[in-house]
């Protein structure tokens, strides 16, 4: 991978609509060279799927993480694991090395759905669950998917057409804590729904799809753009090809911690991609890659020296591997249309 292959990861992570050719002229390379690069970048696992990312706060949903320690002798975790990521309110599931052992995050409408949600995960685990612990997350201090090593100056021209580049092309996208929430059209449910699966989708292709006009679509796009539910069109990338190992360092912090100084770890450090607020066992959570113990452990004592007064505790967990990721699930889907009726 050299800096060609870096510096389209970063346009792509920014804003995965722009197309080919746009990011050639940026580049001054032909379209049929980024064409390759890019489908070269996917064959090696580097560049996994392209990703839509969306408040669903202010579709009136809560995200909650279930964290959970399985039973020590169980012998049919694999099979567990795949029952759990056909739920269709899981938007991401992964493996930890610490603490607990699988990270759920789900979104819901309630506190009362969530036991009915814990009730059908425990039944997915044949009740082999040893441990486990709700967070329900308030808002985001950080989101980025742009790791150092593609964190190169690129110039990107931003342009107000299909890839909606010039209203949505950035390097971080947190759902912070204000919003206001928005009444979804059934249109605006069914393009939410083509777009999760295909961000990339074309408009055309879209409109063909829901029968009605590209303009349409396009306007649409604009207005769940304007009112903050699509927040981004972005991409993941395997940082493993990079030699980063991704740690999730969670913070149990004094009552009434002040939001300015949560967001001091960031302004120095870059290997952060997500931070959060939560209420639970633990009040902030943090995901760091780091290539050694000895990053490892410099990012941590940054982290203490700038909010070290206000941490009860920590743990650290070593995140494993990523078994499901759709921000915009099949049980929203179902339960939006439902509403809209």
């Amino acid at each position: 991978m050299d800096k060609i292959d870096k510096k389209i990861l970063n346009i792509l992570s920014q804003n995965c609509r722009i197309p080919d050719n746009d990011i050639a002229k940026s580049l001054n390379l032909s379209k049929d060279t980024i064409k390759y690069r890019i489908n070269n970048l996917k064959n090696q696992n580097i560049y996994t799927q392209a990703l839509l990312f969306f408040d669903t706060r202010v579709l009136g949903y809560i995200n909650y993480q279930i964290l959970i320690q399985l039973k020590s002798n169980i012998t049919n975790k694999e099979e567990i694991i795949e029952k759990i990521k056909k739920h269709d309110k899981i938007l991401w599931a992964n493996t930890f090395i610490g603490k607990y052992e699988l990270q759920l995050i789900v979104q819901i409408k309630s506190p009362h759905e969530l036991n009915k949600i814990k009730d059908e995960l425990f039944e997915l685990c044949n009740h082999e669950v040893q441990s486990y612990s709700t967070l329900t997350r308030i808002y985001e201090l950080e989101f980025n998917s742009i790791n150092p090593e593609i964190d190169i100056d690129t110039k990107i021209e931003k342009k107000s057409n299909y890839s909606f580049s010039k209203e949505l092309t950035n390097k971080s996208y947190p759902n912070l804590e204000e919003y206001k929430e928005y009444k979804i059209s059934k249109t605006e449910i069914e393009i939410l729904n083509i777009l999760s699966d295909n961000p990339q989708e074309s408009l055309i292709t879209i409109a063909d799809k829901l029968n009605i006009d590209r303009r349409t679509v396009k306007d649409k796009i604009l207005n769940l753009i304007e009112n903050k539910v699509i927040t981004h069109f972005g991409i993941n990338i395997d940082t493993t090809k990079f030699d980063y190992i991704t740690y999730t360092l969670m913070i149990k912090l004094k009552t009434q911690s002040p939001h300015n100084a949560l967001q001091k770890p960031f302004q120095e450090l870059n290997n952060i991609f997500y931070a959060a607020v939560f209420e639970g066992e633990y009040n902030l959570l943090i995901y760091l890659n780091a290539k050694s113990p000895k990053e490892l452990n410099d990012t941590i004592n940054h982290i203490k020296k700038e909010i070290g007064e206000y941490i009860i505790s920590t743990e650290l967990s070593i995140m494993g591997e990523v078994l499901s990721w759709k921000q915009f699930t099949r049980g929203i889907y179902k339960e939006l249309l439902e509403s809209v009726k």
